[in-house]
């Protein structure tokens, strides 16, 4: 995000030791979260994040207030993220009367999702943040590495604090992730900035999983390690297309998800991890499964499970 932060509305300015603070109206503009103009290696995002589908529409999307802690400095002032939206309603630069598909509005953005992901982060109740790139991710790239050019763009859908997103790099590609959680994105600012002062390419955003900030056919592999499993059934719709729209015709499309034994868990997060029969049904119209791995030995009531697929195109 060009400038980390940006102060309007008369905020009032923090210390050197840490960004000033305040409501931002953003623009649409895609810019990494690590990014401050006028720095070198610290640019604006490329143009596949900036130029997303349809036109932009000028919003002011609050972020829930949030207390972050990071090299003495800290705020519980509500900050503003500036969201990675690519608008498909094509009304101009004026915002629409009502909310459109793709259109960043506070009532998409200030929602129990983003408030339950930030707070998560927060407070550190991060299980699956271990800070390593899963086995079978590393195994993928290991075997496959040579088919993809230094110009290919690998996605990570909900990178977190963006431990994959770092290695996706280091395989000499471009590697752009998005997350819902703006908290869980500055807990990686640091791999962020040590992997561009390195000559890497990656960025990262704050973004909705249903509205993917990508050109039609421009990715060459998408990784999602345990995010599509915590949307709502009739959220995940709305990924599949989006995924099949951004992935190039037989480009690959790697997950990782929790498949749960009993239908009618009492476990709040269990209820939206998957019963058997359902990944078939929400894949196997647009991709081709080239790989599935599921654990032999359930835990607390579910298995992991890894596809690896491929984009029909």
């Amino acid at each position: 995000m060009a400038g980390h932060w940006q102060r309007t509305l008369g905020a009032t300015p923090a210390r050197a030791a840490g960004p000033s603070v305040g409501a931002v109206p953003h623009t649409h503009a895609w810019r990494p979260v690590a990014g401050r103009r006028g720095n070198p290696g610290q640019q604006d995002a490329p143009a596949s994040l900036r130029d997303g589908p349809g036109t932009a529409h000028p919003r002011l999307c609050m972020a829930p207030a949030l207390r972050l802690q990071r090299k003495g400095w800290r705020t519980t002032r509500p900050v503003v993220a500036r969201l990675s939206v690519g608008c498909q309603c094509g009304r101009g630069k004026q915002p629409p009367p009502h909310p459109v598909r793709g259109c960043a509005t506070p009532e998409s953005v200030m929602n129990e999702e983003t408030a339950y992901w930030n707070k998560r982060y927060t407070h550190g109740s991060t299980p699956w943040d271990t800070g390593i790139t899963p086995p079978e991710v590393v195994a993928f790239w290991e075997a496959h590495s040579d088919h993809f050019p230094p110009d290919a763009l690998v996605v990570d859908v909900g990178c977190g604090t963006q431990t994959n997103l770092e290695f996706l790099a280091q395989q000499g590609v471009r590697a752009i992730g998005f997350d819902l959680s703006l908290v869980a994105l500055m807990k990686g600012l640091h791999r962020h900035r040590e992997a561009r002062a390195s000559g890497l390419r990656t960025g990262a955003a704050v973004a909705d999983a249903s509205t993917w900030p990508y050109r039609t056919s421009e990715a060459s592999y998408v990784l999602d390690v345990g995010c599509l499993h915590t949307l709502e059934p009739g959220q995940r719709r709305a990924y599949v297309l989006e995924l099949a729209r951004v992935l190039k015709p037989g480009a690959w499309y790697h997950l990782f998800c929790f498949q749960r034994l009993s239908p009618t868990t009492l476990d709040l997060e269990q209820r939206r991890f998957f019963l058997k029969g359902e990944l078939d049904a929400l894949f196997d119209e647009q991709f081709v499964t080239d790989l599935e791995q599921v654990d032999e030995q359930p835990q607390d009531g579910k298995h992991g499970t890894w596809r690896l697929m491929r984009s029909k195109g």
